[in-house]
C-alpha cells in the first residue's frame, strides 16, 4: 500500500514463489529520490515481516515495540 505495488511479481504461482525466494527486495525511491529517516524506518519494518523463514519474521509483539508506533 505504501509504494503502490507489490515486492515481487510473477506471471505463474511458481514464478511468483521463485522470485520471492531468489530476488532481494527493492523498494522504489520516493518524493524524487529523497527518502527520510521515517521512510527508511518503516522499510526496515517491511523487511522484516517478508522474512522467508517464519521464525525470522518480526512477531506481532516485536512489531509494536519498534519506535515508530510509540510516537
Amino acid at each position: 500500500m505504501l509504494y503502490g505495488d507489490t515486492p515481487w511479481t510473477g506471471a505463474s504461482v511458481i514464478n511468483l514463489y521463485n522470485n520471492v525466494c531468489n530476488q532481494v527486495l527493492k523498494f522504489p525511491e520516493l518524493n524524487n529520490g529523497y527518502q527520510s529517516e521515517g521512510l527508511d524506518k518503516i522499510n526496515q519494518i517491511i523487511k522484516n515481516m517478508l522474512e522467508l523463514e517464519e521464525n525470522d519474521r518480526v512477531s506481532w509483539e516485536e512489531l509494536f515495540e519498534y519506535e515508530i508506533f510509540m510516537d
